[in-house]
């Protein structure tokens, strides 16, 4: 489902300061586009060596089959400004009731981690 005028226009609007921003606007449409549960909105991300940055941030639930059983996990993603050069990062954020089990793609802060992110490409 396509986001709402209004989205796309905020979406436009909030992405001048990457330096890429039309590969960014039409990345983020896609998924908004493939994933209507997640909502993106703007957030300061601070980075491991104290530096901090208003980024895209996209929030809400995944779907995501876990033996056999489906269960919507909140996640947060976060598009660096270095985007698409730099992966996104990716989090699970846990509501009060649930906690993260640390594997070898998640770590205690709820960091995702993959194949797919250690070797991004932009292309």
């Amino acid at each position: 489902m396509t986001p709402p005028p209004n989205v796309l226009a905020w979406l436009s609007s909030v992405l001048t300061t990457y330096p890429e921003p039309q590969i960014v606007y039409g990345h983020a449409v896609q998924t908004l586009d493939s994933f209507p549960t997640l909502r993106p909105r703007t957030q300061v991300y601070t980075y491991e060596d104290g530096t901090s940055h208003l980024l895209l941030n996209f929030h809400g639930t995944l779907p995501t089959p876990i033996a056999g059983v489906t269960y919507q996990i909140p996640i947060e993603i976060w598009f660096p400004l270095s985007y698409p050069h730099q992966a996104p990062f990716l989090y699970v954020v846990p509501t009060q009731t649930m906690a993260i089990a640390p594997s070898n793609h998640v770590d205690p802060s709820g960091r995702l981690y993959h194949p797919m992110l250690a070797n991004w490409s932009p292309s």
